[in-house]
């Protein structure tokens, strides 16, 4: 395992695990969960839980080649993960940064998820069959076999909203789609680029009305708040064009009432 292990942390009585501002930087194991692996036992009194915010995990590798999963490991629990970064983690099996196993309902806002790569499936996030929602997040340049960005194939398991698809990518097979396993049936305002799949034909879209643009992401860096983020520009066509929005962006700052796709809220 990698820099944290918690194999039934509540054995005798369900707790919940709190996760604040920590950075997760070159870490390695050889199994599950590069940088944390969390694990909780069911029919407990009590409730578990994983609440992990304004966390950056960065160049984790997972280099087991059997059940290599996951730079964050989460199961039997629901997790919820804002404003929080994974980039450049790498594993040898599936889920180059998260691996959802059972009982692990999740929420993921204002996240960013920049290079993270497995050869096989989820180069962001491999979801299983869980639900999981994900609002106001940033998916770029993630590679995996199948869902580059997300891998869970049940339709209506995943609910995406005011989110950014750019340059993620399949590797070994040309004709998998460039960021989700499915369509999903749940959501609104997703905007993926490109349009074609790596062998030129049209790609699957994350959402039946998702939108065709480049939303003209800048490079991961600081750019105020405690985690890197990717910003965009002020012209950029995702400006000002989504509703429900978070309160605050990725960094903290006070999103519009319109506001923007993605993790990142321009000025």
């Amino acid at each position: 395992m990698g820099a944290v292990y918690i194999d039934g942390m509540n054995y005798t009585l369900a707790k919940p695990f709190h996760l604040l501002r920590t950075i997760f930087n070159d870490n390695i194991s050889h199994c599950h969960g590069s940088a944390v692996f969390s694990y909780y036992y069911k029919n407990k009194p009590g409730v578990s839980s994983a609440f992990i915010e304004e966390c950056g995990f960065y160049n984790n590798t997972d280099s087991g080649t059997i059940t290599s999963t996951g730079t964050l490991y989460n199961e039997g629990a629901p997790l919820k993960l804002l404003s929080s970064t994974f980039a450049n983690n790498t594993t040898q099996k599936h889920a180059g940064a998260i691996f959802l196993g059972l009982d692990a309902t999740t929420e993921i806002i204002n996240c960013t998820f920049f290079n993270n790569k497995t050869p096989g499936n989820g180069g962001a996030i491999f979801g299983g069959r869980q639900k999981i929602r994900i609002l106001n997040c940033t998916f770029s340049e993630n590679e995996g076999s199948y869902g580059p960005a997300i891998f869970n194939d049940v339709p209506d398991a995943v609910t995406i909203m005011n989110t950014i698809f750019v340059n993620n990518n399949p590797i070994i097979n040309q004709y998998a789609y460039r960021n989700c396993t499915v369509t999903y049936t749940t959501g609104s305002n997703v905007f993926q680029w490109p349009k074609e799949k790596s062998n030129g034909k049209p790609d699957n879209t994350c959402i039946s009305d998702a939108v065709f643009i480049d939303p003209q992401l800048d490079s991961l860096k600081s750019n105020g708040g405690f985690t890197l983020t990717m910003a965009i520009g002020k012209n950029s066509p995702v400006v000002g064009i989504c509703d429900s929005c978070p309160e605050t962006d990725q960094r903290g700052l006070p999103r519009k009432k319109r506001c923007d796709a993605g993790a990142y809220e321009s000025r």
